[in-house]
């Protein structure tokens, strides 16, 4: 049996993480060392969407339908296929509406949907979706509904990073990039992996080795470049 040629580091939550791992696993083998170390915790609100006179509901995250509670009879627009996934294995009417917060707030607009709206998500959030759809005449609420601490990288991840081997290291969004950032190892110098631009422009100050960003913001883009930066490492070969 070889020896693992390279460590991806995942840092999403535990369960999420995992699912990278067995892909990864299932191409890979066992020529890759994968560790852990998650830098967001999920934890519930205890928060419970008021669905009454709503006209649908906005998802911008798979944890948002894991902690909104029991489905409606109204729209569910969603932003991202995981997303939407999620929603309509829950039992929501889900609807996808694009990638992003930028292209759900202009479909929502474009399409004239009716509302009240409310946008059920996390504390910490981005795109100020509700904000913007509001202001543009759609009636729009938050309700966060589950809270995401910043947790350390575990002394198994940060030994990896300045370890002989190489490590890749996937980020999929701009706040665990930035909590990564935070923890980063001076002497580490990995591959880093990240899902936009967004999140790479968090990592901009960090010294790495390669630096790849997904070709589009979707979860299948993001393990499709990790496969071939494994590939280009595995090779012998730094892409830029």
């Amino acid at each position: 049996m070889s020896d693992p040629y390279a460590t991806v580091l995942l840092t999403r939550p535990a369960d999420a993480s995992n699912q990278v791992a067995d892909q990864l696993r299932t191409t890979f083998g066992r020529r890759l060392q994968i560790i852990v170390s998650p830098l967001l915790q999920i934890a519930a609100t205890g928060q419970v969407p008021d669905q009454s006179g709503s006209a649908g509901v906005i998802f911008t995250s798979a944890n948002g339908v894991s902690f909104g509670g029991k489905p409606g009879a109204i729209p569910a627009y969603c932003v991202g296929k995981a997303t939407t996934d999620a929603a309509s294995q829950a039992g929501w009417q889900a609807e996808y509406v694009g990638d992003t917060a930028d292209a759900l707030v202009a479909t929502l607009e474009k399409r004239q949907v009716s509302g009240p709206l409310v946008h059920i998500g996390g504390v910490h959030r981005r795109g100020h979706v509700a904000k913007r759809l509001t202001a543009s005449g759609l009636p729009t609420t938050e309700v966060d509904v589950y809270d995401q601490a910043p947790l350390e990288l575990s002394q198994a991840a940060k030994t990896a990073l300045c370890d002989r081997l190489p490590v890749i290291v996937p980020l999929y969004s701009p706040r665990t990039a930035r909590i990564f950032a935070n923890d980063f190892p001076p002497t580490a110098r990995p591959h880093l992996v990240a899902i936009s631009k967004a999140v790479m422009a968090e990592l901009a100050h960090l010294p790495a080795t390669t630096r790849q960003i997904a070709l589009s913001p979707d979860a299948c883009s993001m393990l499709e470049r990790l496969e071939t930066t494994l590939r280009r490492v595995e090779a012998g070969d730094n892409p830029v």
